[in-house]
Formats: structure tokens, C-alpha cells, sequence
């Protein structure tokens, strides 16, 4: 069978206390895509995204779950290397 393109959402909960498995699992996510330390906020991640410190995906697997896809394995690509981002517009 042949590949087809299909949406994905990924629930990233950066906004949840630190030690807690959801900002654990957050961290997880945010450390395989970029150098820099995950934000503390939401509002940062998407000042630090728009800045380009984050990888793209390239690719998705996902299986049914019930009402919603799970998303079984990410594949990204290389993160982006610090002198290729530009955090001159980042606050902090």
C-alpha cells in the first residue's frame, strides 16, 4: 500500500508543573527537536519556534485508539544547529 498524507495532532503540555509525567513527557518531545532548553510557557515555545530552533517531522506513524489516532513513532529531522536560529526577537 502506498503512503497517504493524513493529519496528526501531538499534545505538547508545556504549560504543566514541573516533575509532573505531562511536563516530563513535554521535555521528552521538546529535547529530541532542538538544542535549546524547553521553555517554561507556551507563549516562549512559540516565540522560540518561530525563531526556528525546533526540527521538522518528517514523518508520522499512527494507529487507531479508540475515538482518536496514537501516535506510535515521530521521525524528525536533524536538529537545527544554534548558529542557524535567530533568539534576537525572544524576550528571555
Amino acid at each position: 500500500l502506498g503512503k497517504r498524507k493524513r493529519w496528526a495532532r501531538e499534545w505538547v503540555c508545556l504549560g504543566h508543573p514541573a516533575g509532573s509525567y505531562a511536563r516530563s513527557k513535554a521535555e521528552q518531545w521538546w529535547n529530541e527537536r532542538s538544542h535549546t532548553t524547553c521553555p517554561e510557557t507556551v507563549q516562549e515555545a512559540l516565540l522560540m519556534i518561530d525563531a526556528g530552533v525546533l526540527a521538522k517531522t518528517l514523518t508520522l506513524h499512527i494507529r487507531p485508539d479508540g475515538k482518536f489516532d496514537k501516535i506510535t513513532k515521530s521521525i524528525v529531522a536533524d536538529r537545527p544547529a544554534e548558529e542557524s536560529y535567530d533568539m534576537s526577537d525572544v524576550p528571555f
